[in-house]
């Protein structure tokens, strides 16, 4: 898409307001430099408050995805919108843990910069052999002399009660086991990549930074230390987290602030249950870093910021959104919407977990916040038209932060008022009444039903007046032959 088309690009400029206003142009350097190569290279100083930079961290990380989960649909190379956002050199990495999980990551780099973004849970052996694999590994001797020294001082490894020691330095079995297995690829690429790289050599090389999403942001967090170990904490430039899960005690998280707290983000919308009910405080874990939360408010068009501070990490930091128990999720909804045939597949990816499968949500509530002017700034012309590039547009799914125009099945919400003001659906409803449970999307409302957004096995709508009542969803047996929604992501 060229830049004076952007403003055809509804789902991506995220606001009426922008589209009504005059269209942006701004020519391939400026997009390069907006997006992923400035000048000089990208600058630290903005990564823990809430900047428009942050919308490329998150499709980077969305484009570690090749195939949209639930359509069996693969995506188109990401390589030329990498491309125009400065990008040099780019390869995908694949391999195994020890038991048999896959590990994925993209691994890309400008003339001054690195990146490296894993990929989130994709597979049953993820589950089986990475995310229930929790038990607390004690290793500080992996992340040198002065973590060692550190553990030292935190008293011993286990409680009386035999349990973890919060404050004592540990990580979750399964994903340690992931990184290590991920570890030496990626490092192969960057000792063959830094001796082209014309910028920062003087100070020991480029420097590189990492992001992920849901599973792949806790394997973003060991990467990042271990890098800061081996480099240095300035050879990181930031890391940025996405969907996040914990992977890391409270001492782990308190030494790691040590190095590359400044430099940590980890962002997550409302209720998500990745980092609200999955690896928990109460287990003894804690997130590096800064923390920023779109919070849903019903009486309000535009999601609210909520920071939190460095070792503030804390749950239901959406304080509106209470939690709830439904027979929705227990009973209705785990194959309804991924309908893989695997129980235990569907039963971590259910209807609950949308604003953390569907990127194009949390996207479009970063990209409100942006334009309603709670960030450092809102997006400038060249932003939005790094982000308007039809090269961009990898998937025509729910799943991807870009969407083409015709996406009408990805309106995300945070009210009623959204689907009115930012959609121009005026008698629209929010799918947001239950917040571990709700899509966050703008539907048609008709009498008589609670929830409206359905879709058929070939993705096309299914009328609201046919939509069931909670009645009959409840009725409804525990099976495959349900409808299936366009909903694509495990991770």
């Amino acid at each position: 898409m060229r830049p004076s088309e952007l403003s055809v690009l509804l789902l991506v400029v995220s606001t009426a307001a922008l589209v009504r206003a005059a269209q942006p142009s701004c020519d391939g350097a400026g997009i390069a430099a907006a997006a992923l190569a400035p000048p000089g290279g990208l600058p630290s100083d903005w990564v823990t408050s809430l900047s428009p930079r942050l919308l490329f961290f998150q499709v980077l990380a969305d484009f570690t995805y090749e195939e949209d989960l639930g359509a069996a649909s693969s995506r188109k190379s990401v390589g030329p919108c990498l491309g125009a956002w400065g990008v040099k050199e780019w390869e995908r990495i694949s391999t195994t843990n020890k038991l048999g999980a896959d590990v994925h990551a993209l691994v890309a780099r400008t003339d001054s910069d690195i990146f490296v973004a894993f990929r989130g849970m994709d597979s049953r052996r993820d589950i089986d052999f990475q995310e229930v694999v929790t038990s607390p590994v004690f290793d500080a001797k992996y992340y040198g002399p002065a973590a060692v020294a550190f553990a030292s001082k935190q008293g011993s490894a286990k409680l009386a009660d035999g349990k973890a020691n919060p404050n004592a330095f540990w990580t979750l079995e399964g994903y340690t086991d992931s990184y290590e297995s991920m570890h030496a690829p990626v490092r192969a690429i960057l000792g063959k990549w830094k001796p082209k790289m014309s910028v920062g050599k003087a100070s020991g090389g480029p420097r590189t930074w990492f992001t992920g999403h849901s599973d792949g942001s806790q394997l973003a967090q060991l990467a990042a230390l271990k890098h800061a170990t081996d480099f240095g904490a300035d050879s990181v430039g930031g890391v940025l987290l996405f969907g996040p899960s914990r992977v890391g005690s409270v001492g782990f998280a308190t030494y790691f602030n040590t190095l590359l707290g400044d430099r940590t983000v980890y962002y997550a919308y409302g209720r998500d249950p990745a980092s609200a009910t999955d690896f928990t405080n109460a287990q003894g874990l804690m997130f590096p870093g800064v923390g920023l939360y779109a919070c849903p408010v019903k009486t309000k068009a535009e999601e609210s910021l909520v920071q939190v501070p460095l070792l503030g990490d804390r749950p239901n930091v959406c304080s509106e959104l209470k939690p709830v128990d439904s027979f929705i999720s227990r009973l209705w909804l785990p194959d309804f919407v991924f309908d893989t045939s695997d129980p235990m597949v569907d039963q971590l990816s259910n209807w609950e977990y949308l604003a953390h499968h569907i990127p194009a949500i949390t996207y479009d509530g970063l990209m409100r916040m942006l334009q309603s002017g709670q960030g450092t700034a809102k997006p400038d012309a060249c932003t939005l038209a790094a982000l308007g590039l039809s090269q961009c547009i990898v998937s025509h799914k729910c799943s991807t932060a870009l969407r083409p125009p015709n996406a009408d099945k990805c309106r995300g919400c945070a009210s009623d008022a959204t689907c009115t003001q930012y959609w121009g659906m005026p008698g629209a409803r929010c799918d947001n009444a239950w917040p571990e449970l709700s899509g966050n999307m703008c539907y048609q409302w008709a009498p008589g039903t609670q929830l409206a957004l359905y879709w058929s096995t070939n993705g096309s709508p299914i009328e609201p007046e046919h939509a069931p009542t909670l009645s009959q969803l409840a009725a409804m047996p525990t099976s495959s032959s349900r409808p299936r929604a366009n909903a694509h992501r495990v991770g």
